[in-house]
């Protein structure tokens, strides 16, 4: 399994080329980024995406979706059933026309994707703006064999409290695509530890955000022993590879 985290700046955009010759995408990042999503697709040699999953509806994981949409057939695209804040009316009708079908996905549902096990791990209710609606993001646990990547959208650390109340045993992960984009309110210390990620990707870039890659959040992955990559710099994607055994380094692409 080819997995690349693209360089869409400070936003989420994941793409995995599943063992069984399917894709799925795990957001899309912004608008103004496209471009570096299709140029991602075209040398990965995407001709379709047959699973398309959105973890909240912000712009900066949703914003490519139209251009997407006109450039790829795209099978299904899955959003958190709880999730009632981040989604605008207009948003959630450019994700029905966008697909062949629209499911939702709520806390414990399981999908087999190609040969790979996808489970929602949050959320479990819905997080209305004042307290917070990064908090609606779904977590999904990718398992290929004794590999297994954690991906946390934007949850924050409230989120991971309570995964490690409720789920410690679904936490240790090979791969951990970390919290907002890196900030502090994320990859608290106790969580980091659980996951105990051997690769970590933060989807932050300090010239759009200067509180994303928290020098802080940096260095409690960096003394968890985990290999940091993230948006900042030139390159394309960085793409990792799995054989369901083990995980490799991650390689810098470039256009």
């Amino acid at each position: 399994m080819a997995v690349y985290g693209v360089n869409v700046g400070k936003g989420d955009c994941m793409l995995f080329l599943l063992p069984r010759g399917q894709t799925l995408l795990v957001d899309t990042g912004t608008k103004a980024a496209y471009a570096s999503l299709r140029a991602a697709l075209r040398q990965a040699g995407v001709q379709r995406i047959d699973h398309l999953i959105f973890t909240h509806g912000h712009k900066d994981h949703i914003g490519g979706l139209k251009q997407l949409a006109a450039d790829y057939p795209i099978g299904t695209i899955y959003t958190a059933a709880l999730d009632t804040a981040t989604y605008s009316d207009k948003e959630t009708a450019q994700i029905e026309a966008s697909a062949r079908r629209h499911k939702t996905l709520r806390e414990g549902d399981v999908y087999l994707f190609g040969g790979i096990r996808i489970e929602a791990l949050s959320p479990n209710r819905a997080y209305a703006d004042a307290e917070d609606d990064n908090n609606n993001s779904l977590v999904l646990r990718l398992t290929q064999g004794k590999v297994s990547f954690l991906l946390m959208g934007d949850a924050t650390s409230v989120i991971e409290a309570r995964l490690l109340e409720a789920c410690p045993a679904k936490l240790p992960a090979a791969f951990l695509k970390a919290g907002h984009h890196g900030k502090e309110d994320a990859s608290a210390d106790a969580f980091v530890r659980a996951v105990s990620p051997q690769t970590a990707y933060l989807t932050g870039s300090t010239a759009e955000d200067a509180d994303s890659l928290s020098p802080i959040v940096l260095k409690r992955l960096a003394d968890a022993g985990a290999r940091i990559y993230t948006n900042e710099g030139e390159h394309l994607a960085v793409r990792f590879m799995s054989d369901g055994k083990t995980l490799g380094a991650g390689e810098y692409i470039y256009q």
